[in-house]
This record gives structure tokens, C-alpha cells and sequence, in this order.
């Protein structure tokens, strides 16, 4: 009997695949030459790598690919007026169909996302409808909720779906936004029991409004199954300001730092981020109270570095080496396999400038100088890469 490696290679070679034609990117062109042993399943992996990418439906990157439920299932959810789902009407009334984000030929990379959110979620779908996904979803009268990409746009991603099982008719965990939808990856809930209050919004849960139920990491390290979450910096503040800030922190798309059983405010950069702020917004407040005149504006700043100081004095009162070593094995594991980052790399916290043509003009940029993925690789050259990470 084929194995489903086999099938899938026998099927590309009908269909004139990506990868028998030699164009397949290295690394999937090597993952998908490993064989694996007879008789074995997905319960006999060594290692599981679990990555979330957000703000994009299946159907955004995958409604052209050839045999899922995409733009031509048959079966789509029909409106109220009979048409297929995928034709949405806008405010005017004028219908639209799916349509091609040409990501060569246009700036749509550059023209900034649509909502994604708990009330336009909602809207959208409309009662059970789900027929107000261009007025829920606009951005400047253009109906681009119903743009797509194709596999001339993300080549990676179709390789990669045509090498491997990809999981059609796919859709969010809830109608709701980011983080939301990062809780239930991480915890399979939004809420502790049916009794709490549900975190439906990206604010309900952050670094002043922390969670605490049981997370799937706590339950691995119970089940005594060793795990990893890689970044290359935390969140929470270390010191890092703007493009710094942008390219090299995890732009909280962690949400275990908040989750108070995980003691994120203990991470080294940001205890030595505290003693920064405690050492240098006196001065800073002192400047700005000397000016003249005092204006609205500058008054507001005066308290803002107030408000900072304070909670910097707090906090570090709190954020002790004391506090850390009272803490249990557990807890302290929980801790350090949580917020793994690239400390060790020299210039994990740097950018270095990057020059490259945009048409016919030359620019630059501000690009990480170290490797991102510098924490995982070198587990990985050491053999030491768990048995789950994120």
C-alpha cells in the first residue's frame, strides 16, 4: 500500500507540481525527502514546532489552490439572495468578487490591514448571514476584504501545501481578534470557566489585566514532556524604543507574559530596564518642570514620567533576586522555558542598515543585525530541541 509521502509525490508528478519540477524551496525540499519509518504515525514525532501567523483566512492565501474548499466549493454558505458567500456587496450596493492582491505589480503590502477585531467580526457575519464583510471590514471605500493571493504572490506557502497536508475550511477560533484567538492556541479558552468574564478584546488581557487559568505548556511540563517558547526579545518593556522596538521584541504576540503563574516582569532585561528608569527619570522630570511656560501639553508629559517612575520604583520593590529565589522549582521552570531569547547572540539587540532598490531608487532600511532564530537553531545543531516549542 502507498504510503501518503508516496501518494502525494505520485499526484505531483500528474499534476506537474512545484516540486517535481525542481523549484521547490531548500527547506522543504529537504524536509520532504525524509522518509518516514513504516508503520509510524503523527504520535511517534520526536519534536513538534507549533507557529501562528495572524490576520490572514485560508481562503486569503489558500482560496486558489488547487482541491480545497476555496473560491470553488461547491457547497460555500449561500446569502440571503442566493449568491455564493465570496460575492459581498458594500454600502453603495455594488457587488464584488474575490479578487488577486498582485503583491508584485501593486503596493498592497504597504497599504496597512483591515479591522480584525471582536465588533467587526461580528458585524460581518451579520446574524448568521455573513453578508456584511465590506462594510464591516473597509478601509477607504475599496472592497479589499475580498482580495487574495495566488501562488505567483506567496510561492513559499503553495510549495509548501503541496508537499504536506493542508487543512482546508479553516477558520478562527473565535470571532474575535488577536489575542483572543492567541489564547485559545495557547490555552484552548478565553475565559477560566463559564462563569468568568470573556476576553473578547485585544485589551482584556494584557500586562495590567493578566489571566491565571491552566495554560497547555503548564500541562506538558505536568505530563513531564519537555517544551520551549522561542523569541528573540520579550514583550514587556526592556529598553528597546522604536524601529528597535518593532524588529527585535516579540510585538506581543506571546500572551503567556500575561499570565501571572509565568512572572514575566522577572526577565533580566527588563529588571535592568527598572533600574534605568528609577536612575534616569528624575533628571529627565526635573528638565521639564524648569521650562517655561508651562503648557497643557508639557504638564501631561511632567505627569506621564511621574506615573513612570512611580510604578518603576514599584515594581522593582517587587522584582527582586529575593523574590526569584523564593520561588518554586516549578515556577521558576515555567519561567525560563517560557521566555526563551537570543541573549546569547552578540547582536540579538541591534539593527544594522540594509540597502536595497525600490524600482529605480535606492533606499534603506533598519533590519535585525543578529539571528532571530538564533535560541532555536543552536538547540537544534545541540540536539537539545524539545519535544514541543513555539
Amino acid at each position: 500500500m502507498q504510503t501518503r509521502r508516496e501518494f502525494l509525490r505520485n499526484a505531483a508528478a500528474l499534476s506537474g507540481t512545484a516540486f517535481v519540477l525542481g523549484s521547490i524551496p531548500e527547506a522543504i525540499a529537504k524536509a520532504v525527502a525524509i522518509d518516514p519509518e513504516k508503520g509510524t504515525t503523527f504520535l511517534d514525532a520526536e519534536h513538534v514546532v507549533v507557529l501562528m501567523q495572524e490576520n490572514r483566512s485560508f481562503d486569503h492565501c489558500y482560496g486558489a489552490l488547487q482541491g480545497v474548499r476555496g473560491f470553488r466549493d461547491p457547497r460555500a454558505h449561500l446569502l440571503p439572495g442566493g449568491d455564493a458567500v465570496w460575492f459581498q456587496a458594500d454600502g453603495k450596493g455594488d457587488v464584488y468578487a474575490p479578487f488577486r492582491l498582485d503583491i508584485k505589480e501593486t503596493n498592497v503590502t504597504w497599504i496597512g490591514g483591515l479591522p480584525h477585531s471582536w465588533p467587526d467580526q461580528v458585524d460581518a457575519r451579520n446574524g448568521g448571514r455573513y453578508d456584511k464583510w465590506l462594510i464591516a471590514k473597509h478601509r477607504d471605500d475599496l472592497p479589499m476584504a475580498m482580495g487574495h493571493y495566488s501562488r505567483a504572490d506567496i510561492p513559499f506557502y503553495y510549495a509548501l501545501a503541496d508537499a504536506f497536508t493542508v487543512c482546508d475550511y479553516a477558520f478562527c477560533s473565535s470571532l474575535t481578534g488577536t489575542t483572543p484567538n492567541r489564547l485559545f492556541l495557547w490555552t484552548g479558552t478565553i475565559r477560566k470557566d463559564a462563569a468568568d468574564f470573556p476576553r473578547v478584546q485585544n485589551g482584556d488581557t494584557d500586562y495590567d489585566a493578566e489571566a491565571a487559568w491552566t495554560t497547555y505548556p503548564e500541562r506538558l511540563e505536568s505530563a513531564g514532556v519537555s517544551w520551549r517558547i522561542y523569541q528573540n526579545e520579550i514583550s514587556l518593556d526592556t529598553g528597546l524604543n522604536g524601529d528597535e522596538d518593532n524588529w527585535l521584541s516579540n510585538f506581543t504576540d506571546n500572551p503567556i507574559e500575561w499570565f501571572s503563574q509565568y512572572n514575566v516582569r522577572f526577565s533580566k532585561k527588563h529588571r535592568e530596564q527598572l533600574d534605568r528608569l528609577v536612575e534616569s527619570l528624575p533628571q529627565e522630570i526635573a528638565t521639564k518642570e524648569a521650562q517655561s511656560p508651562r503648557t497643557e501639553k508639557l504638564t501631561k508629559e511632567i505627569e506621564g514620567l511621574k506615573s513612570r517612575l512611580k510604578n518603576a520604583e514599584t515594581e522593582r520593590k517587587i522584582w527582586t533576586e529575593a523574590a526569584w529565589n523564593a520561588l518554586t522549582p516549578r515556577g521558576k521552570a515555567l519561567h525560563e522555558k517560557a521566555f526563551c531569547t537570543n541573549e546569547g547572540d552578540p547582536h540579538y539587540r541591534e539593527l544594522t542598515p540594509l540597502k536595497h532598490r525600490d524600482g529605480d531608487v535606492e533606499r534603506e532600511i533598519a533590519v535585525p543585525k543578529g539571528d532571530v532564530l538564533y535560541r532555536f537553531r543552536k538547540d537544534v545543531d545541540e540536539g537539545k530541541l524539545p519535544a514541543v516549542s513555539w
